[in-house]
């Protein structure tokens, strides 16, 4: 919903992500990870041979920090303070801070269960990030620089069941070649690599990080093969 370009849908995209205090996920993930996916720049693209539990401290620091500098790079342009009402990443804070105040005037245990669930949402929402775009990398193109993103960046589930649940987001190559389209529009992309089961099995495989390299790692080295030789001859030059 953060990606819509109708404004009540991002409001409650923004109003889901406050109950589990992520709000700045939508400023990282927007200009961001769609803009960096699928390199090292950015800290939500999981690189081949990390675990699960690395990535996860690395994306979440990762987008903090980069929230608060798109932030500051766009206040900046407009000639204001970053430490002003005008941060969104400040406001963000203060919602989720009066939301965690709100939970612990109810008594301990609904502060301790509100900081619970959102630990929980924000590791599954992570796994999925580790999961969806594990070891696939831009290659370099003649003149230096990256190539587009495509369908062979994203890994992708065909399975009904996996896409009924999961709001056709086993469909993420689509996603990322147009992230405002309704999540019930998104199509399967031609060309997209396959994970080798769901994306709630892969979830699991990925809290098993030698199960999971044994699995995913062949999978990764066969999708990478011609962008190796590529990488190759830039890193000689």
């Amino acid at each position: 919903m953060v990606h819509s370009r109708w404004p009540g849908e991002r409001a409650l995209g923004l109003a889901m992500l406050a109950c589990v205090g992520y709000m700045h996920f939508r400023i990282a993930h927007i200009h961001g990870h769609h803009a960096r996916a699928a390199t090292f720049e950015d800290p939500t693209s999981a690189r081949r041979g990390e675990s699960a539990y690395h990535f996860i401290v690395r994306s979440v620091a990762g987008q903090i920090r980069e929230a608060w500098g798109f932030e500051s790079e766009r206040l900046r342009r407009l000639a204001r303070p970053a430490f002003s009402l005008s941060n969104r990443v400040l406001v963000y804070f203060v919602v989720e801070a009066l939301v965690a105040v709100g939970a612990g005037l109810v008594g301990a245990r609904s502060l301790a269960f509100w900081v619970a669930q959102a630990a929980l949402a924000i590791v599954l929402l992570e796994l999925f990030n580790y999961v969806a775009h594990y070891g696939l990398a831009r290659r370099c193109n003649a003149s230096g620089g990256l190539e587009r993103l495509g369908a062979r960046h994203s890994w992708n589930s065909s399975r009904r069941v996996n896409n009924w649940s999961l709001f056709n987001m086993g469909r993420h190559s689509d996603h990322h070649s147009r992230p405002a389209r309704a999540y019930q529009r998104l199509e399967p992309e031609p060309g997209s690599p396959e994970l080798p089961a769901g994306y709630a099995v892969a979830v699991l495989l990925a809290l098993v990080p030698p199960l999971w390299r044994k699995i995913m790692d062949p999978r990764v080295d066969l999708w990478m093969a011609p962008a190796a030789l590529i990488d190759s001859a830039a890193n000689s030059r």
